[in-house]
C-alpha cells in the first residue's frame, strides 16, 4: 500500500471516530450543561425528558356519553345520537405581524378565509358558496371583537397594552367528518404555528322518522343559551314519552387517546377508557303500521275535502 493512500485510509477513519465524539458532546451540552432543557423559537425551555416526547405524540379528547337509541319492535331506528363537534381557536398575533402592523390585517383576513374554507370543506354540502359567504362575516365580526381591531393603529408596531391573544368560537354542531378533518389542519399548521383549535366532543339527537313518532318518542330539542357571564351552553327542551325515560339519561363521559403524526392529525385512536355500553331500547311501536295509518287517514281526510267541500273552506 502507498503512503498516499493509507494517509487517505487513516484521515476517513479519523473523521468516521470524530462523529461519535460529536454526538456524545451535544449529548452531554444538552443533558448536563443545559439541564436537559433546549429553546424554543421564542425562548421559552423545552425539558428534553420521555414525557415531552410523549406529550407531543399522544393526544386526549373528552367524550360525552351518548343518551342511546330507540328503535322500534323490528329494529328500525327512532331516535339516535350523532356525534358533533364545538370548535374553539386560540390565536397568538406572531412576532412579524407584532413588529409590523401593516402585515397583520392581511394575515387575519387570510385566517377568516381559510377557517370559512374547512367550514364549507365537504363537497356534498348544499348551498356551499353561501354558506361559505356568511362564514366570513361572521368570523369577521368574531375577529375584530376579540382583537378590538377598531382601537388597533393601521401601522407601526403593536401596543404594549393591547391584548396579543384571541379566543372565539368558531363554529358549534359540526357534525361532517371532511370539515373537522380540515379545521384540525389548522391545528399547529406550519405556516401558522400560534393557532391552537380545541375540539369539544357532544352529540345532537336525530330522528329519521319524526313526523311518524312525535308524541311518542317525545323529541328533545336542544338550543344554545346565552349564560349570564358570557358564552352559551347547551340545553334541552320538551322532553317526554320514550326520550324522558330514566335509561335514557346521559352518564358520565370517558377519555379516549389518539396519536399524532408531525402535522397533528390522528392516525391510530385508542380503544375509549371505562367507556360505557350505548343504552339501545326496543320500543313496541311498528313504524310501518305508523305509516300505513298515516296514509290511509291522510286518504280519507283528503276524500272527506272533497265531498264537502263547504267544511274546507
Amino acid at each position: 500500500m502507498k503512503p498516499g493512500e493509507l494517509l487517505r485510509i487513516r484521515f476517513a477513519f479519523g473523521v468516521l471516530g470524530l462523529v461519535p465524539v460529536f454526538l456524545a458532546g451535544w449529548l452531554g451540552w444538552l443533558q448536563v450543561v443545559q439541564a436537559g432543557t433546549i429553546l424554543r423559537k421564542n425562548g421559552e425551555p423545552l425539558p428534553l425528558i420521555a414525557k415531552t416526547a410523549d406529550r407531543q405524540g399522544w393526544r386526549a379528547e373528552m367524550v360525552p356519553a351518548p343518551r342511546g337509541t330507540i328503535t322500534d319492535r323490528s329494529g328500525v331506528t327512532l331516535a339516535a345520537d350523532r356525534a358533533t363537534y364545538e370548535v374553539r381557536a386560540r390565536i397568538t398575533v406572531p412576532l412579524a405581524c407584532r413588529r409590523d402592523l401593516t402585515r397583520f390585517r392581511p394575515w387575519v383576513k387570510r385566517i377568516v378565509d381559510g377557517f370559512a374554507l374547512s367550514l364549507v370543506a365537504d363537497p356534498d354540502m348544499p348551498g356551499r358558496d353561501r354558506a361559505h359567504k356568511k362564514h366570513v362575516k361572521r368570523l369577521e365580526r368574531v375577529v375584530a371583537r376579540a382583537w378590538s381591531l377598531d382601537e388597533l393603529p393601521s401601522e407601526g408596531v403593536w401596543p404594549k397594552a393591547h391584548s396579543q391573544v384571541a379566543e372565539f368560537l368558531v363554529s358549534s354542531g359540526i357534525d361532517r367528518l371532511m370539515v373537522i378533518d380540515a379545521l384540525r389542519g389548522w391545528d399547529g399548521n406550519k405556516l401558522y404555528p400560534t393557532i391552537r383549535l380545541d375540539f369539544l366532543h357532544s352529540y345532537r339527537r336525530v330522528y329519521p322518522e319524526r313526523k311518524l313518532t312525535h308524541g311518542i318518542v317525545g323529541h328533545c330539542n336542544s338550543f344554545e343559551v346565552k349564560q349570564p357571564g358570557g358564552g352559551f351552553a347547551l340545553e334541552t327542551f320538551g322532553m317526554c314519552g320514550l326520550e324522558s325515560f330514566v335509561a335514557l339519561e346521559p352518564r358520565e363521559g370517558t377519555l379516549r387517546r389518539y396519536l399524532a403524526d408531525g402535522k397533528r392529525r390522528s392516525y391510530f385512536v385508542a380503544p375509549v377508557h371505562k367507556a360505557v355500553d350505548v343504552v339501545k331500547m326496543q320500543s313496541t311501536l311498528d313504524i310501518e303500521l305508523q305509516r300505513i295509518a298515516m296514509h290511509e287517514l291522510t286518504t280519507m281526510c283528503e276524500a272527506g275535502m272533497r265531498n264537502n267541500p263547504k267544511k274546507k273552506a
